[in-house]
């Protein structure tokens, strides 16, 4: 079973249930305790293009970004808020599934999520399907941001 995020329900299509779409009112949930939670995050924010929320999750260290053509090894927080402000601007989103999240150990920790998204470029009417990976790492028992590419 999978669906799409639209209004307040989140299929986790490789989990088998519907979850609802994690809670949005803060920025950081100290109390997040899976992967699973992290990425439902993420794809919600995703879908709704909250840049700010997005990047307040990222690793103290930067991340790795990859939209479409434009790849960065390591930008630090605010470079990466601009590359995704810019990117998620010229979008319309249509929705996201969640697909695969999985740990893959580490020291610290490390993860993965690969999120599909249903988007409109503005100004056009084609709707365009990409793979979003995600890569996280535990940093103070927390699941942060440390990676984003995004495939057609």
């Amino acid at each position: 079973m999978s669906a799409w995020v639209a209004g307040s329900l989140l299929t986790l299509s490789g989990f088998g249930w519907l979850a609802p779409v994690p809670d949005l009112s803060s920025a950081v949930d100290h109390d997040q305790p899976s992967l699973e939670d992290a990425a439902g995050r993420f794809a919600g924010l995703w879908s709704l293009g909250d840049v700010g929320r997005i990047t307040d999750l990222l690793a103290s260290e930067g991340i790795r970004l990859h939209l479409g053509r434009v790849g960065h090894n390591s930008l630090p927080p605010r470079q990466a808020r601009a590359a995704l402000r810019d990117f998620l601007g010229e979008h319309r989103s249509d929705g996201v599934r969640l697909d695969t999240v999985s740990e893959v150990g580490g020291s610290p920790p490390r993860g993965f999520a690969e999120i599909s998204w249903e988007t409109v470029v503005l100004g056009t009417s084609e709707t365009l399907h990409y793979i979003v990976f995600v890569g996280f790492i535990l940093e103070d028992e927390i699941w942060r941001i440390s990676e984003v590419r995004v495939f057609r």
